[in-house]
């Protein structure tokens, strides 16, 4: 069932609301999960799909640290290089 989204609505201030985090620290995940999707040439909604069943607590295996530092690095360097995404990414530093 398909329900409108009310007009004065920001996306940003009920997500913070349900995660029970800042609306600071919302727009910043938002903002990195939009870069992460672009990165890959992928919809966030496929982010999600791809992130969701893999969702845990337990701290990362040795395997996982190394794959989220190669991938972070090559993101970093793909938004620097990418006006669109570099704004972006200069817009989560007013959000520290």
């Amino acid at each position: 069932m398909e329900r409108p989204m009310p007009k004065d609505l920001r996306a940003a201030d009920v997500i913070a609301k349900l995660a029970g985090v800042t609306l600071k620290d919302t727009i910043r995940v938002m903002l990195a999960s939009d870069m992460v999707a672009w990165y890959f040439n992928i919809t966030f909604e496929q982010l999600l799909d791809d992130a969701v069943p893999t969702l845990t607590s337990a701290r990362p295996a040795p395997e996982h640290v190394a794959a989220c530092e190669q991938t972070f690095f090559a993101v970093q360097t793909a938004v620097t290089s990418d006006n669109a995404y570099r704004k972006r990414r200069n817009m989560m530093k007013n959000f520290k």
